[in-house]
C-alpha cells in the first residue's frame, strides 16, 4: 500500500468513525449540554457508548488522564433518548463540537500549544520591540492566541455556558482560559493603544506615549530628590518597581529586567533611613543637651544637682487627713481605707474588672450578654462601696482636695449614669461614650507602685518643656500655610488628585490639616506633585485653563518635611530623653525622680502639712525612705547615725526641723555636694550630742 492509499485508508476509517457516532449513537441533547443516552437521560452503561466515552474519558493516557486529575461534573439531561433521536439532525454541529473535544489526542494537542507557547515568551527581546525574532514570535503568538479561542468556542458548545452542572462556566479552570484568551484578544484589539475609563463607565482607545515617571534619575537634581522621598518610607516601592524594570536609553520598560537593581535600595534603607537619619537624631539630641548644659556653664554644680535642687525649692508638704479622736468610727474608718490589705483588694477588682471588659464580643448570646452586664453593675457597686467609705473617712472637703480622689469620683459617678442609661433604652439619648468610664477604672493602677509613678512623673516634667517646642513647630506651620495659601489655594479640588475637597490650601485650616498630613509622611510626595505647574484653576479663582500651581512646590515640600520630621519633630524626641536620662544612669545616684517619696513619708508624720516635724522622728523617716535618699530599714544603726551627723539641719527653738531645711540636707549628703560653712562643726557637734541618748 503506498503512501496516498496509507492516508485515503485513514481518513475513510476516521469518516466512518464520524459518522457512526453521529448516525447510530443516540447522544442525548440538552439546550446547554448534551450526554450519551440511554433512554433515561443519563450517562448510559451498556453498548458502544459506555465503550467509546469511557475509552475516551476515563482511559489510560491522553485525556483520560487529565480527566482523572480535573473531575469533570457530567451533565444531565432534560431530554430522553427518543426525542434526541428525532432532533438529532438539529444538533450536528453541537455533535462535532462534542466529538472534537473528546478525541483522544485533542487535550495532548492543546497542551503541546502550551508548551510551544510559553517557550514562544521566553524567547522573546525585551529590549528591542522592533528585533526581527520578536516579529516572527508575534505572528506566532497570533496562531497560539487562535488555536487557544478555537479550543475555548468549541467547549462552550460542547458543554454548554452556565445553566446546568458540568457546564463550562462551572469548572474554575474554564473560567482562567476564558479570562486569558480574552484577554489576549483584546490586547490584540488595542495593540499601539490603551484603554482609558471615563466616569461615566465608557472605554475608549487612546494612542499610547512615552512620559517620564514623577521620579527619576536623569540628573542629580532629580536623583536627589527621588533618594530623599525614598528616604522618608513613602512611595519607594513604585520607584523601585520603575527601577527594576528600566532597560536602556529611549527604550521602554520590562517587567522584572533588572531584579539586581533591588539591592541597591535595601543598602540605602539600611545606610541612610535605618543608620544615618537615626545619627542625625542623636546629633540633635547630642546638641540639644550640650546647650543646655553650656547656658548653665557658670553654675559650679551638675545637672542633676541642679534639678535635685529645683524640685527641692518648688516641694511643698502634702496634707494627709487624720481624724482627731481616734476612738471614733471615722477613725477606724480612715484606718481600714488607708490600710494596705484595702489598697490591695481595689487593684485586684480592678485587674478583675479589665478581664471581663475584655470577654465581651459581637454576637454573644444573650445569657452571656447578661452576665457581663451584672458583673459591671457589681462591680461599679463595689467601687461605689469605695467613694463612699473615702468620702466618710476623709469627709467631703478633705476627699476633693487630692485629684485621685476627684479621678475616682468622676469614675463612679459615670458609671453609675451609664448603668442607668443602658437600662432605660432611650434611642434620642445617645451617651455610648459613657461606657468610657468602664475602662477608666484601669487609670487608677498608675498610681500603684513605685517603678510606675516615677515613670509617669517623669513624662509629666517633659510636658513642661515641650510648649517651647510647640510654639517653634506652631511657627513654622504658620508660616508654611500662609505661603500655600497664597502659592497654592487657587488649584482646583479633583477627587482624581491628591488636592481635593479634604486636603486643600484654600482655607488656613486646611492648610494646617495638609500640612499636618504631611508631617506625618502619609502621601506628602503625591500633594507635591498635584501642586506642580499647569494645574487647573478652581472657577472662581478668576483664571481660566491650566494657569494655577507652581514648581515652587519642590522646594515647598521638601523643606517642610526637612525642617518638621527631621528636625522640629525630633526635638520632642530630645526633650523627653533629656528628662528621661535616668533609666540610662546608675540606679544608685540620686535624682528628682527620687524626691517624691520624701513628700509621701514626710506627711505620715506631718498630716496638716505644717512644714515641721519633731528632730527625733526623724530617724525613723529616714529609715522608711528607701536609698539612695533615705537609708531604708536594713540600714545599720551606725551608719544611720552618722547620716543624721552629716545632714546637718538647722533646729528650731521648738525642736523642731523644716521640710525644705530637711529636703535639702538630704540631696546634700546623698550627692556629696559640699557647703562651705563655719557653722559645720557646730551643727555637727549638736547633732552628736542629740542622738547620743538613742
Amino acid at each position: 500500500m503506498n503512501e496516498g492509499q496509507a492516508k485515503q485508508s485513514s481518513l475513510g476509517v476516521l469518516s466512518a468513525s464520524f459518522s457512526d457516532y453521529l448516525d447510530q449513537r443516540p447522544l442525548q441533547c440538552v439546550v446547554l449540554g448534551f450526554v450519551n443516552g440511554n433512554g433515561n437521560g443519563t450517562i448510559g452503561n451498556g453498548g458502544r457508548g459506555e465503550g467509546r466515552i469511557r475509552g475516551h474519558r476515563e482511559g489510560e493516557g491522553g485525556n483520560g488522564e487529565r480527566r482523572r486529575l480535573r473531575p469533570r461534573v457530567k451533565a444531565q439531561s432534560t431530554l430522553d433518548g427518543e426525542e434526541c433521536r428525532e432532533n438529532g439532525g438539529k444538533h450536528r454541529v453541537r455533535r462535532l463540537c462534542h466529538y472534537v473535544v473528546n478525541l483522544r489526542y485533542f487535550e495532548m494537542c492543546i497542551l503541546t500549544v502550551i508548551t510551544m507557547s510559553s517557550i514562544a515568551l521566553a524567547a522573546e527581546d525585551p529590549v528591542q520591540a522592533n528585533a526581527p525574532r520578536n516579529d516572527v514570535l508575534k505572528y506566532l503568538d497570533y496562531v497560539f492566541t487562535g488555536v487557544f479561542t478555537f479550543e475555548m468556542v468549541i467547549k462552550m458548545i460542547d458543554l454548554g455556558l452556565l445553566l446546568h452542572p458540568g457546564s463550562y462556566f462551572r469548572d474554575p479552570w474554564n473560567i482562567l482560559d476564558f479570562i486569558v484568551v480574552t484577554g489576549a484578544l483584546v490586547a490584540f484589539a488595542c495593540s499601539g493603544q490603551f484603554l482609558e475609563y471615563g466616569s461615566d463607565g465608557g472605554a475608549m482607545t487612546q494612542p499610547r506615549e512615552w512620559k517620564k515617571y514623577d521620579f527619576h534619575y536623569d540628573n542629580v537634581l532629580w536623583a536627589f530628590l527621588t533618594l530623599f522621598t525614598v528616604s522618608t518610607g513613602e512611595g519607594w516601592p513604585t520607584v523601585l518597581k520603575h527601577s527594576v524594570d528600566a532597560t536602556f536609553e529611549d527604550q521602554g520598560p520590562s517587567p522584572g529586567y533588572r531584579m539586581e537593581t533591588s539591592i541597591f535600595y535595601v543598602v540605602y534603607f539600611i545606610v541612610f533611613p535605618f543608620f544615618f537619619v537615626n545619627i542625625f537624631v542623636a546629633l540633635i539630641i547630642i546638641t540639644f543637651q550640650e546647650q543646655g548644659d553650656k547656658a548653665m556653664s557658670d553654675c559650679s554644680l551638675e545637672k542633676n544637682e541642679r534639678a535635685c535642687i529645683d524640685f527641692a525649692i518648688n516641694a511643698k508638704p502634702l496634707t494627709r487627713y487624720m481624724p482627731q479622736d481616734k476612738q471614733s468610727y471615722q477613725y477606724k474608718i480612715w484606718k481600714f481605707v488607708v490600710s494596705t490589705p484595702f489598697e490591695y483588694s481595689i487593684l485586684t477588682m480592678i485587674a478583675i474588672n479589665t478581664v471581663v471588659l475584655m470577654m465581651k464580643f459581637h454576637g454573644a448570646p444573650k445569657p452571656y450578654e447578661d452576665m457581663l452586664k451584672w458583673l459591671n453593675i457589681i462591680f461599679t457597686a463595689l467601687f461605689t462601696l469605695e467613694c463612699i467609705l473615702k468620702v466618710i473617712a476623709f469627709g467631703p472637703l478633705n476627699y476633693l482636695k487630692e485629684a485621685w480622689n476627684i479621678f475616682d469620683f468622676v469614675t463612679v459617678l459615670g458609671s453609675i449614669t451609664d448603668i442607668l442609661v443602658t437600662e432605660i433604652k432611650d434611642k434620642r439619648i445617645n451617651l455610648s461614650f459613657l461606657r468610657l468610664f468602664r475602662a477608666a477604672r484601669l487609670i487608677k493602677l498608675l498610681r500603684q507602685g513605685y517603678t510606675i509613678r516615677i515613670l509617669l512623673w517623669t513624662f509629666v516634667q517633659s510636658f513642661k518643656a515641650l510648649p517651647y517646642v510647640c510654639l517653634l513647630i506652631a511657627m513654622l506651620f504658620f508660616i508654611y500655610a500662609i505661603i500655600g495659601m497664597q502659592v497654592f489655594g487657587n488649584i482646583m479640588l479633583s477627587e482624581e488628585s491628591a488636592i481635593n475637597i479634604h486636603n486643600n490650601f484654600q482655607t488656613f485650616f486646611q492648610a494646617l490639616m495638609l500640612l499636618f498630613r504631611s508631617a506625618t509622611g502619609e502621601g506628602w510626595h503625591e500633594i507635591m506633585l498635584s501642586c506642580l505647574s499647569d494645574r487647573p484653576c478652581d472657577r472662581d479663582s478668576g483664571y481660566t485653563g491650566k494657569e494655577c500651581g507652581s514648581d515652587f512646590a519642590y522646594f515647598y515640600f521638601v523643606s517642610f518635611i526637612f525642617l518638621c520630621s527631621f528636625l522640629m519633630l525630633n526635638l520632642f524626641v530630645a526633650v523627653i530623653m533629656d528628662n528621661f536620662e535616668y533609666l540610662t544612669r546608675d540606679a544608685s545616684i540620686l535624682g528628682p525622680h527620687h524626691l517624691d517619696e520624701f513628700i509621701r513619708v514626710w506627711a505620715e508624720y506631718d498630716p496638716a502639712a505644717c512644714g515641721r516635724i519633731h528632730y527625733m522622728d526623724m530617724y525613723n523617716l529616714l529609715r522608711i525612705i528607701s536609698p539612695p535618699l533615705g537609708l531604708g530599714k536594713k540600714c545599720p544603726n551606725r551608719v544611720a547615725y552618722k547620716r543624721l551627723v552629716r545632714m546637718n539641719m538647722p533646729i528650731a527653738e521648738d525642736s523642731t526641723v523644716h521640710f525644705t531645711s530637711t529636703l535639702m540636707a538630704l540631696i546634700r549628703t546623698a550627692l556629696e555636694i559640699k557647703l562651705a560653712s563655719a557653722s559645720l562643726v557646730q551643727g555637727c557637734l549638736f547633732w552628736y550630742q542629740a542622738i547620743l541618748p538613742l
